[in-house]
């Protein structure tokens, strides 16, 4: 009986487990690439989040925390591992922070064309397909939120994201609700996925960062339940203003 056929699989599938797995430099644990962030130096020696997979040269792989790579930056660890001198600047968290939304932006939008996500929850509810997640907004009603769960009864749910950023995908100033379809296909499974482990990378990262780090470069301003654009920021507060300028008035 040649068993070499089942063997020689079992070692395809091991080698590409081992394929799909790194080492982070800093816990020294080893994790799926979908957990981890991936550095680079550039050609200056500025330290780049490859956050795509897409950069040439050697790369530090770092566990998707905002502990971690504290710690990684704090003891020149990029440096060490990279084998060369890296510089790491004021505004490196803020863009990491903005990097990680936007990679998210990324995903959903090609979901989106795709046929595979629709935003809006009037949308949700007149759709006939299966839902098979809910993205919430952060400012979404938690009332109608909780109403729209339970009448979509999804696999999964993803609360809290920015509701600016659902609105770039749709081509809205802010969008409450998103939905995706039935992931019937492997493909579509994988997205699932890997958008789940991205929006997981982004609230590791966005809701570990002080003050001073969210305000460098106006992200994550108030934490990732209110992580929103500045124009977004702007918007509220002059709403905010304008909501305190007749009491002001009364009051004189």
């Amino acid at each position: 009986m040649d068993n070499s056929a089942p063997t020689s699989a079992r070692r395809n599938n091991a080698l590409g487990d081992r394929a799909a797995e790194r080492r982070c430099i800093v816990t020294g644990r080893i994790g799926d690439k979908s957990a981890l962030l991936r550095f680079v130096a550039g050609p200056d020696g500025r330290l780049v989040a490859d956050l795509h997979g897409r950069l040439g040269g050697r790369g530090a792989w770092v566990e998707a925390s905002y502990e971690v790579l504290k710690t990684a930056v704090d003891k020149n660890l990029f440096a060490r591992h990279l084998k060369q001198k890296v510089s790491i600047d004021e505004g490196f968290f803020p863009r990491l922070s903005a990097g990680l939304q936007q990679r998210i932006c990324d995903r959903l939008s090609l979901m989106r064309k795709s046929g595979q996500l629709i935003c809006g929850g009037g949308s949700l509810r007149e759709s006939a397909a299966v839902i098979n997640g809910l993205l919430i907004a952060d400012d979404a009603s938690r009332r109608e939120a909780g109403n729209l769960t339970g009448e979509l009864k999804p696999d999964w749910v993803e609360d809290g994201l920015p509701a600016a950023l659902l609105g770039r995908v749709a081509g809205r100033g802010s969008v409450a609700y998103a939905g995706i379809l039935n992931a019937d296909t492997k493909a579509a499974r994988q997205a699932c996925e890997r958008l789940r482990a991205e929006i997981s990378a982004f609230r590791s990262v966005c809701g570990g960062q002080t003050g001073n780090e969210k305000l460098a470069g106006n992200a994550c301003p108030e934490g990732v339940s209110r992580c929103i654009n500045q124009a977004h920021g702007q918007m509220q507060i002059k709403k905010a203003e304008k909501e305190r300028r007749p009491a002001q008035l009364t009051s004189r």
